[in-house]
Order: structure tokens, then sequence, then C-alpha cells
């Protein structure tokens, strides 16, 4: 038992045991990624080429649902081209005005948020995301992702009035002014801008 014990004792030190942890491994090599297939490489762009050409022709003839199927096959086949990735975006964001214009606004608003992640530099859909949102009546939702936008664009006079007239429904009448009072000292008279100022006001 006592020689047991000392070969156990070299192999596992005590400082080891005590910490519940087995010994140090020596490091591994860095693995390194095989270089692609230059023939499988063409294939997989030229296959997400002509899904996108094909999701784009019928997009140009009002079949968004089928667009969007074929933009989403081009994206997984080359997730990094910007052109794919600014098509399927555009078609969520068309689906998701659809949505809007039927006033579908949860609908609409993942529509948008998706458009958004596939395209974070747009500021566009993280707007009509909130706008959907808030005229849903999830105004508390919509506040933050239109100041989000205004923290990219500070700016953005239909993002300012926006945030500024879902925060005068919540109560916030002194943010709503502040929102507003920017939104046209940005740009010419707005009749009802004006009007919705001087009743915030009140």
């Amino acid at each position: 038992m006592v020689r047991r014990a000392l070969v156990l004792l070299l192999l596992f030190p005590l400082g080891a045991l005590a910490r519940g942890e087995a010994p140090a491994q020596p490091p591994r090599p860095a693995q390194v990624a095989p270089a692609p297939d230059p023939v499988a490489e063409a294939a997989r762009r030229a296959a997400a080429v002509a899904a996108n050409e094909a999701g784009v022709a019928l997009a140009d003839k009002g079949d968004l649902e089928g667009a969007l199927s074929k933009l989403t096959e081009a994206l997984a086949k080359a997730p990094e081209d910007a052109t794919i990735r600014g098509n399927a975006a555009k078609v969520h964001a068309a689906i998701g005005k659809k949505h809007f214009e039927a006033r579908k606004f949860p609908e609409a608003s993942r529509e948008f948020h998706t458009a958004s992640e596939i395209v974070p530099d747009e500021l566009e859909y993280p707007h009509l995301e909130a706008l959907a949102l808030a005229q849903g009546g999830a105004d508390r939702d919509a506040i933050p992702i239109f100041e989000r936008v205004l923290e990219k664009k500070s700016d953005r006079v239909p993002t300012l009035v926006a945030l500024g007239a879902s925060l005068y429904r919540l109560g916030r009448n002194k943010d709503a002014i502040a929102r507003w009072e920017r939104a046209l000292a940005l740009t010419a008279a707005e009749k009802e801008l004006e009007e919705a100022l001087a009743k915030a006001r009140k």
C-alpha cells in the first residue's frame, strides 16, 4: 500500500490533488486549418451568385417570400458577401413594410429586426423596427431602439420625431419636448410637429 501511495504521489503531486486538478499537460501544437479547395470554393460562390440572382428576379416580380427563400439560400452559401446580405435585408424590410401597412406590427418589427441583424450599419432598419413596436403600443420597447439609432446619428430627424412621440405617449413630456425641439432645429418648420410641441408644453 505504501508503494502504491508513493506511485500516486509521483503521478499526481499533492498540490494538484488538493485543488482537484490533473497535472498540467504540455501545450499542444496549434491546429492549422486546411487550405480551402479552390474547386469547391468556386462551386460555392457560383451557387451563391445563382441563388442571389434568382432571389432578385423573384423580388422584382413581387414574390417576396420566394425571393427571401432564395436569398436565404444564397446567404447560407456566402455569408460574407455584402451584396447578398444587402439584398436579403432589403427583402426582409419589404416584407416588414407589408406587415406594417396591414397593421401587423409585431410581425413587421420582427422582419425589420432581422434586416437590422443582417446589415447592422443601415439605421433605417432599427428605426422601422422601433416604429412598428411603437405603433403596436410597445413604446417602452421602442424607446431604447430609437435611442441606439440616435447614438450613431444624433441628427436623424425622423428618429427624433418618433422618439418624441413615444416619450409623449408615456407621459414624459419634458423628454419629448427636448427631442422635438432638436428635430425642429434641424429641419424646416413643420406645422404638425409645432402643434405637437405646443400641446406637450401645456
